[in-house]
């Protein structure tokens, strides 16, 4: 079909190095179109080697959009609860280095992640992989499914613009 397709144990799209795609505090937004086989599972949409900044860890955990703040060692989720096979347009949109936005299918979720206040110094944005996530020494986690739209920004992307952007891609995917 043309879409990348991630079986959750070895694919995955390597950009080559490390990319800056935001400094802290810059504000910064990553973008996803993905259908996942197994919604409950813990996968990364992205990852880096570079990785003391919570963008390394966009993932979705039981279900939910879900970020690590890496000062606190906390996850913050989303509300929506995600079913396996099923398109979804996702962003995670870093406003300010403290404050965080998801949006699922073009409009702002709740969740603790809202509230919650982020290490402005780990908001910086660096991606080298899609659909994979990977420790020194070897520990990775995979991305379990379909991600054929990635979009990484280096602006905190409005709500209209999100929502154009679920707009325009909504009925490619049946979402």
């Amino acid at each position: 079909t043309g879409q990348p397709e991630m079986d959750g144990t070895d694919d995955y799209v390597d950009l080559g190095a490390d990319l800056e795609v935001s400094s802290i505090n810059q504000g910064w937004t990553a973008e996803y179109v993905f259908n996942t086989d197994s919604a409950s599972t813990l996968q990364h949409f992205n990852g880096c080697e570079e990785d003391v900044h919570n963008a390394g860890w966009l993932a979705l955990l039981s279900s939910k959009l879900a970020v690590w703040d890496r000062t606190s060692n906390v996850w913050k989720y989303g509300s929506t609860q995600f079913a396996s096979n099923t398109w979804y347009h996702i962003a995670f949109v870093q406003l300010t280095g403290t404050t965080m936005q998801f949006y699922v299918n073009g409009v702002a979720e709740g969740g603790d992640h809202v509230s919650f206040s982020w290490t402005a110094a780990k908001s910086a944005f660096f991606a080298r992989y899609v659909g994979r996530y990977e420790v020194s020494g070897g520990y990775s986690r995979y991305f379990n499914g379909h991600i054929p739209i990635t979009r990484l920004y280096n602006k905190a992307l409005t709500a209209s613009e999100i929502k154009q952007n679920y707009n325009s891609l909504k009925n490619r995917f049946n979402i």
